[in-house]
Parts: structure tokens; sequence; C-alpha cells
């Protein structure tokens, strides 16, 4: 039996490759339709999704794994693993913490503990492939607790929106809104504070804001601190190329990795978003 396994959603964007090299766990969430309910990375692969994004109509919605697919996951790997910890997305964005602690419940185990990540995406695999990192390391439960309180304070998440019709498209913003940013090319630079997505930006071109989460990565990040970084996008792979470029440049890097945005945040932020998430080693 092993020590301490560390499991996650698909939402938070874990690539297959990533996920095998930190030996983590993904639990798929759902992209429900009409007439079904497909589980990414299972019933769709994420590539598939892309190329329904441009031209889609009417989005899906999305929802979290069910107690039963928790469940299910818990029981493949509690007899191999001493302790599980379940990485959920804020508990402010979705049910996925309280669902997690429902299906412990039922099924009375426990050796099972659940982190709500207070972000999303690109923060929560931040912290996932971290905490695995320091699992290898041989930190113990107790000092991985400690770890989990402390890690707003070395992390940052730096998400730029190409548009804003995607938000409009899910309900998640008005149509007067989308409209106007998109006649001024408005594109809004997010991070996650107390567990909620924050505008801290808008910029007029992704230049523009990347220059701007630059100059805040340069007021927090000292000269002599090496950092972990995970870019995520959508359809913007050169641009991405020319971001790791810069920050390879302008910070002392120990480990950087590129993904894709998972099929389940793609439809909240759509094609041309991307982000940059640091952690200060």
């Amino acid at each position: 039996m092993s020590g301490i396994k560390i499991i996650t959603g698909s939402q938070a964007s874990i690539s297959d490759a990533l996920a095998k090299e930190f030996n983590i766990t993904t639990i798929p969430y759902y992209l429900n339709y009409p007439n079904t309910s497909l589980k990414e990375g299972i019933d769709i692969t994420t590539e598939d999704f892309y190329k329904e994004l441009h031209n889609i109509n009417s989005l899906p919605t999305t929802s979290p794994p069910s107690i039963g697919d928790i469940q299910n996951a818990l029981r493949s790997l509690c007899d191999n693993h001493d302790t599980m910890i379940i990485i959920t997305i804020s508990s402010k964005y979705s049910q996925m913490y309280n669902t997690c602690q429902r299906a412990i419940e039922l099924m009375n185990i426990r050796n099972v503990l659940v982190i709500d990540s207070r972000g999303a995406t690109a923060y929560q695999a931040m912290m996932s492939i971290r905490a695995s990192q320091l699992i290898s390391e041989g930190y113990t439960i107790d000092k991985l607790l400690n770890w989990f309180d402390t890690f707003n304070t070395r992390c940052e998440e730096y998400i730029v929106m190409d548009t804003l019709k995607y938000l409009e498209k899910g309900g998640r913003i008005g149509k007067v809104k989308a409209l106007l940013s998109a006649m001024i090319s408005i594109k809004p630079v997010i991070v996650h504070r107390d567990g909620i997505s924050t505008p801290i930006s808008k910029a007029r071109t992704h230049k523009q804001a990347l220059d701007q989460i630059l100059k805040d990565m340069h007021k927090k990040i000292l000269p002599q601190q090496k950092i972990w970084i995970l870019l995520q996008g959508i359809f913007v792979e050169e641009w991405l190329n020319y971001v790791e470029n810069i920050l390879y440049e302008q910070f002392s890097i120990e480990k950087l990795y590129a993904t894709r945005m998972s099929a389940i945040t793609s439809i909240h932020m759509g094609p041309g978003s991307w982000s940059i998430t640091y952690y200060i080693v």
C-alpha cells in the first residue's frame, strides 16, 4: 500500500501526461446536452469539443461528478493508498466540495480528506501538481495540510478572456455587457481571490494584458525566487509559445508546463482565452 493519493476534477485541465507524471487521478465532469450527458475525457475528448466550440449556438450546461462517480473513484483507489485527498474547485463556484463530503459520509470511510482549492482551472491544477510533488518528497499528511493553508500566498492564476460572449451564452453575464465588451475589444484579466473570480484589470489587446500580468508578477516574485509555471489556453498555442519565451527571459523558472483548458472550462472562457499560473517554490 502506498501513501497519499491526490484526486481532482477534470475541469482543473490537467492533461493525461501531467496526471501520469504526478500520479493524479481526475474525476470527469459532465457536458449536458438536451438529450444526453457526456463525461469529459471518456465520452468526448477536449479536442473533439474544441472543434464544436467556434460555431456552437447553444452551449451545453456543465455539472460536477455525481456522488456515485466520486464513490466509484474512491473504491478503485482505497485499497492501495493510506490517505486520499480530493482537491476541488472553489465551493463558491460549484457544489463539488459538498458532493465529495456527502459521498464520503455515505461510504463511512475515514482515510479521505476534501480540500477546497478556493480557485479553479490552473490554480486548482497547480495545487494538485505541487501537492503530489511534495508527497513524493516525503511530506506527511500533517505537513501537507499546513502547506495547503499557505498555498494562496505563493500562487496566483491570471486568466485573460478574448471575448465575453461565451459567458453571455452561458447566462453568466447580460447581452448588453457582452456586446459592449466586443465593440471596444475589452479583454478582462481575472484572478481568484477569496474563492471567487475577481477582475483586476482590462486590456485592449493580449499584449497589453500580458504586460499588466508581468508587472503584477514582478511585484510579488523576488528576483532570486524560483517558480513553477502552468500555461493554459484555448486555440492559442502560438501565443503561449511567445508568452513562454517572455517568462523565461524575466523569471527564474524551475518547471514550466503548458496544457489546454478543459472542455468544461472552455464553455465559459471561449476560444482565444489563456492563463498564466505561477507558484513560488
